[in-house]
């Protein structure tokens, strides 16, 4: 059975690009195709955008959520300025998180929060530093998650729907069991090897083993923030045999090693 913890883990989002526009009254611009999810917060003035031939007329203080488009043709009908937001969202890689909740246009009870997780976006957009991208990726999903809250929840009875009963089975256990081996999870599927990473990779998007060591290195984070154990207890309980290979792949993925992770989350909560 999925949790909420389970589909904010396996929320996989992806930011095409994060700006503020400035156009006076009369500008009009022809686009080109849209090749993701498009995110409008109006801060002021009128705009109409024609999408397939339907025209929304978005005003300040409303949001505004589309799809991929062929064209998009835009008329400013009083000097505006408004933030967007291109991004894609996946959940287990295989699920489109943002189809069901478009195309949507309301005005949000949240105005000012949305504004200010935008305005950061588009601060962090071009990140030069691991910690602006973490800010840059977090906030994306905020963004997601707030535009599910807004328009009404349901994005894990989504999951629930479209998630094949034997992957959900899979994750589940490798959530729960992180230190079996990928031989063991495999068995507990019902499918020969072969077809076994065949099919993980087709709906997630990366191979079962890159998907444990996710799973490993997140087990370990949280065992970091948490508690005291030596490394080598934290890397045998998050399912790394060797603390070598386990420092290394940490590296790789959080930017840091371990024994730096566990002191800045130290300073934190001082």
């Amino acid at each position: 059975m999925l949790t909420n913890t389970d589909v904010g883990q396996y929320l996989r989002v992806q930011t095409q690009w994060a700006r503020q526009h400035q156009w006076p009254r009369g500008t009009t611009w022809n686009e080109p195709p849209i090749r993701s999810y498009v995110l409008w917060l109006m801060q002021r003035g009128v705009i109409d955008v024609t999408l397939d031939r339907k025209t929304y007329r978005i005003h300040a203080g409303e949001a505004w959520l589309h799809a991929y488009i062929e064209k998009r043709f835009i008329v400013v009908r009083e000097d505006a300025e408004w933030l967007t937001l291109g991004l894609d969202a996946h959940l287990y890689g295989d699920i489109d998180a943002l189809a069901p909740l478009t195309p949507a246009q309301w005005r949000p009870t949240s105005h000012e929060l949305l504004k200010s997780w935008l305005e950061q976006l588009v601060k962090t957009e071009r990140a030069d530093s691991w910690e602006d991208a973490l800010i840059h990726s977090s906030l994306t999903r905020a963004v997601v998650a707030w535009c599910w809250n807004e328009r009404g929840g349901g994005l894990m009875q989504l999951a629930q729907e479209l998630l094949s009963p034997w992957l959900s089975h899979v994750l589940k256990d490798m959530r729960e069991f992180p230190q079996r081996s990928i031989h063991e999870h495999m068995a507990s599927s019902g499918y020969s090897p072969a077809q076994f990473r065949r099919n993980f990779q087709r709906v997630l998007g990366c191979s079962p083993r890159d998907y444990l060591v996710q799973i490993r290195l997140e087990r370990a984070r949280h065992l970091l923030e948490l508690t005291s154990l030596p490394m080598t207890q934290v890397a045998e309980q998050a399912g790394f045999t060797c603390p070598e290979h386990f420092s290394r792949f940490f590296r790789k993925r959080y930017g840091i090693p371990p024994s730096r992770y566990r002191q800045m989350s130290v300073n934190l909560r001082m």
